[in-house]
C-alpha cells in the first residue's frame, strides 16, 4: 500500500501546485484575452454626461444666434430710420428743386424764407441734418451745398431760408417707397448696409427697375449716423 500512498500524495501535491498557478495567473495563457468591464452605473453616467453637454452647448448656440438676429433686426429698424430722414434730405431738401418756398425775399433779392412745415426753423433744420449725418457729411451739407463754398440753405433771424439762385429743379426718379435695408455687416461702431429701392428713368416705354446703394452708419457721439449724404 506504500505505493497507493505515494501516488495520493503526488497527486495532492500536484493538483495544489496547479490551482496556486491559476491563481496567481502564472503559466501558459496562449489566446487568452482579459476583458474588464466597467459597471453599468458608471457607463450609464458617462453617457449622460455627454448627452447633457452635447445639449448645453446646442443652447448655448441657438441662444447666440437668437441674440444677433435680434440685434440684427433693431439694427435694421435704427438703419430704416436714418435712411428715411436721407429720403427726405435726398428727394425733397437737397436732390430736387430744394424745400418749398415763396413769397417777397426776406434779404436781397434771392434768399426767401423755406415753407415746408417740417422745419419752423433754421435750428430744427440743422438739428434734422446733424442727427441724420455725421458731422463733416452734415457741415458739407449746411455749408459747401451745393457748391465748395456756398449755402443753399441759409439762418435769416433764426427763419430758415434757401437762396433761390441755387436752388433748382431736378430730376428725380428713384423711388424708395418700399426700400428694403439689408445689414451686410455690423460691430459696435460701424454697420455696412445696402438699401434697396427701383428706378425709373424717362423712356419711351419707362421700366422700373432695381436700385440699390451701400452705405455706412458709424456711432458717434452716442447716436447712429449716415457717413454719407446718398442721393
Amino acid at each position: 500500500y506504500k505505493g497507493n500512498d505515494n501516488m495520493k500524495t503526488y497527486k495532492m501535491i500536484t493538483s495544489a501546485v496547479l490551482a496556486a498557478m491559476l491563481l496567481s495567473g502564472c503559466g501558459a495563457q496562449s489566446g487568452t484575452i482579459t476583458t474588464i468591464t466597467a459597471p453599468a452605473s458608471e457607463t450609464e453616467g458617462e453617457a449622460s454626461a455627454i448627452v447633457s453637454e452635447t445639449a448645453e452647448e446646442t443652447s448655448v448656440e441657438a441662444e447666440t444666434e437668437a441674440a444677433a438676429a435680434e440685434e440684427t433686426s433693431e439694427m435694421e429698424e435704427t438703419i430704416s430710420e436714418l435712411f428715411a430722414r436721407n429720403i427726405v434730405c435726398s428727394v425733397y431738401a437737397f436732390g430736387s428743386g430744394g424745400l418749398a418756398w415763396g413769397g417777397e425775399p426776406v434779404s436781397g433779392d434771392n434768399i426767401y424764407k423755406v415753407s415746408d412745415e417740417r422745419f419752423s426753423s433754421y435750428s430744427d433744420f440743422e438739428s434734422f441734418i446733424r442727427s441724420t449725418y455725421c458731422k463733416d457729411t452734415a457741415d458739407m451739407l449746411l455749408y459747401n451745398y451745393p457748391y465748395e463754398g456756398t449755402q443753399l440753405y441759409v439762418d435769416v433771424d433764426g427763419m430758415l431760408c434757401i437762396d433761390s439762385n441755387l436752388s433748382g429743379s431736378k430730376g428725380y426718379y428713384v423711388d424708395w417707397t418700399d426700400t428694403k435695408i439689408t445689414i451686410d455687416s455690423l460691430t459696435d461702431d460701424r454697420c455696412e448696409f445696402t438699401a434697396a429701392g427701383s428706378i425709373t428713368e424717362p423712356a419711351d416705354v419707362p421700366v422700373a427697375e432695381e436700385y440699390k446703394v451701400s452705405c455706412t452708419a458709424v456711432y458717434e457721439n452716442g447716436s447712429w449716423l449716415l457717413t454719407d449724404f446718398m442721393a
